[in-house]
């Protein structure tokens, strides 16, 4: 009973987190770091500015179900490189699918997955990418140092001399071999700790290869291949060697020491990870692969809806109904249709025009990632999605709050000529400088931008804008209601048109401002809308 109550222990913790998964610790920054390795020299990837802007490092928990370090990074990964091919995206989506709707198929590789768990200690990324620097000197002197005690107790046994003399004789090379032992620790101890980890992974790849799954042949054939070229029990056997030593009593870490069996050992590992980077990369990466698919299976069985994307060719199209931030516990659905033409966002602070862009940003990013958007339709076109909504000052470089507006913006111009539409949300926009140079620089930069490969949506509290750039942009704004009870009350949905309230000045009002601001503030915007028309 208590046999079976060990095996069964780790399928039902599986299955009591499926879906929504549990509460872990992540290591968002070693996740980033993974990415900035493997992102070298590639276009069209998601930004730190619009990575930012979308809010994804809170985001990427609740997509985050995954079971392995290797499995936490590449889903992050995932998330930062968007596809522009439909059948890549429809491939992924058949492994995730098959996740999602063949439980005893996923608790299968779960099981698996469940016997790496996440790198507690080490950091596996420093093994597999870094150039392990091996240190042919102190190799050769721990060979040399390690064997000459054997030589020693042979040729002395041969010839029978006494024991006491034997004892004597290996002594000197036994302070020897304590101070190599220590030289050597502190660089071996923060490697051996990630080496143990991948020989559990290694050990986890010849079981899925065991595994009779017709339907993820793929995966087996690309781990059987890998292993063609490298000798596994080489680094299995190895590292179940330095383990074992690691675990000694303590005398018989004397004896460890005086043969320096750890420190050949470990030098035999990195010579052989050194022989076959490449190699153990590729399983890192197909475990972590597996693992990240079955982790957005898992998300998309926690969403309430969600729909797959479907792409089209036409010119500068998005088409999304019934979508809502993923982050939002009770979201109110909003729907909207690009067709050629950008949008323009009215309406006061906290009606829902932030949440409104992000969404929008989300559902295009994660419809080129996931192939899951949290809507109930997607139809546009692949996207190079870059953004403007937060930028901030930057006093220890010196930038000011403008500055980096600018920069932000200028990241959308640039691209604006490229193969893909940019789909561009911008939040504010210029709002670090004076109403009539923001009004003037805005107008152009819009203009500039439609008129080439881009679909901006644009919020704004400048309304000039909205007739200035009739001809390109629709309008839409969110509103909300003011009373005396109540205060502010928000509905949340998008509205064609420009936004028609004074509800600032209400606030006000409501807040318990004097009379004579509130009332001729209102008076003033009055005249200035007469003015206007």
């Amino acid at each position: 009973m208590i046999l079976l109550f060990k095996r069964t222990k780790p399928l039902d913790y599986i299955r009591n987190i499926w879906p929504n998964g549990e509460r872990k610790k992540r290591s968002i920054i070693l996740s980033k770091k993974y990415n900035d390795i493997i992102r070298k020299d590639k276009e069209n990837l998601i930004d730190d500015q619009s990575w930012s802007d979308l809010d994804m490092d809170s985001v990427f928990p609740f997509l985050d179900k995954t079971l392995t370090t290797p499995g936490e990074q590449i889903l992050y990964n995932i998330l930062r490189n968007p596809l522009y091919s439909e059948s890549k995206l429809k491939e992924r989506d058949r492994v995730i699918s098959l996740f999602q709707e063949n439980s005893p198929i996923r608790e299968k590789f779960q099981l698996k997955l469940f016997k790496i768990g996440k790198q507690k200690i080490g950091n596996i990324l420093s093994l597999l990418w870094e150039d392990l620097k091996e240190n042919k000197l102190m190799r050769f002197l721990c060979i040399f140092f390690g064997t000459l005690p054997t030589l020693i107790i042979v040729i002395e046994l041969i010839f029978h001399i006494d024991l006491l003399v034997i004892f004597l004789s290996i002594v000197p090379f036994l302070f020897i071999n304590m101070v190599i032992h220590y030289r050597t620790s502190a660089d071996r101890i923060s490697q051996i700790n990630s080496i143990s980890y991948f020989s559990k992974l290694m050990n986890v790849c010849k079981e899925i290869c065991n595994l009779k799954i017709d339907e993820l042949s793929e995966y087996k054939f690309k781990i059987n291949s890998i292993f063609k070229n490298i000798n596994i029990h080489s680094v299995t056997s190895s590292t179940y060697k330095i383990n074992r030593i690691e675990g000694f009593s303590p005398i018989l870490d004397y004896f460890s020491i005086l043969f320096l069996w750890e420190e050949r050992t470990y030098y035999k590992l990195i010579k052989h990870i050194n022989l076959h980077q490449n190699d153990l990369r590729k399983l890192y990466e197909l475990v972590g692969e597996i693992d990240a698919f079955i982790s957005i299976a898992a998300y998309r069985e926690s969403l309430p809806y969600y729909t797959k994307p479907q792409f089209t060719e036409k010119e500068k199209y998005l088409k999304i109904k019934d979508s809502v931030h993923p982050l939002i516990e009770k979201p109110v659905p909003n729907s909207i249709i690009l067709d050629k033409k950008g949008v323009i966002l009215t309406g006061t602070n906290m009606a829902g025009k932030s949440t409104f862009l992000r969404t929008i940003g989300l559902n295009a990013l994660m419809a080129q990632t996931i192939y899951t958007c949290t809507a109930k339709e997607y139809i546009g076109n692949f996207f190079n999605i870059v953004s403007s909504m937060a930028p901030k000052d930057n006093v220890l470089k010196g930038k000011s709050y403008y500055l980096g507006e600018a920069e932000a913006i200028l990241r959308i111009v640039k691209k604006v000529n490229e193969k893909y539409p940019v789909l561009s949300v911008i939040d504010e926009i210029f709002r670090g400088t004076n109403p009539i140079e923001r009004v003037a620089t805005s107008t152009q930069i819009l203009k500039y931008v439609i008129a080439r490969n881009c679909i901006p949506i644009v919020a704004t509290h400048d309304h000039e804008l909205t007739k200035l750039l009739k001809d390109n942009y629709k309008c839409y704004y969110f509103s909300e209601d003011v009373d005396e009870t109540s205060g502010l009350k928000f509905d949340y949905k998008i509205k064609k048109g420009i936004s028609p309230t004074t509800n600032a000045i209400k606030l006000l009002n409501y807040l318990g401002y004097p009379k004579e601001i509130t009332k001729t503030s209102y008076d003033m915007v009055k005249e200035n809308q007469k003015i206007a028309k």
